[in-house]
């Protein structure tokens, strides 16, 4: 979706009072094969959207091809790129924070 989109996403689940719990970039950057270097896609914009409207949680997923083989996130267990720890630890803080907002949530 487009940062507009999400924007309008977000406005109208606020007016019939659902909460938005996170933000997740996906293909938010890329890691060079050649050099290592990490090169931003979207410059942050989405996490100024998540601090605009005060949503404490936002994750960022790479591109990467990886992500791509079966149409579902997929790291391959003997995979010890960067890239694939990376996902590890946001894959693990992700599930950490979708049960943290689920308890919100029900508390709310």
């Amino acid at each position: 979706l487009s940062l507009v989109d999400v924007e309008k996403g977000i406005r109208m689940f606020d007016q019939v009072k659902i909460p938005t719990a996170a933000i997740v970039e996906n293909m938010s950057f890329f890691v060079c094969d050649g050099c290592g270097k990490r090169h931003e896609i979207f410059q942050g914009s989405s996490e100024k959207l998540a601090k605009d409207f005060g949503i404490p949680r936002f994750f960022r997923f790479p591109l990467s091809p990886a992500l791509s083989r079966t149409g579902l996130p997929f790291i391959p267990e003997d995979d010890s790129s960067s890239i694939a720890e990376m996902l590890r630890r946001e894959y693990q803080r992700l599930a950490k924070e979708a049960q943290a907002a689920v308890q919100e949530l029900k508390g709310a």
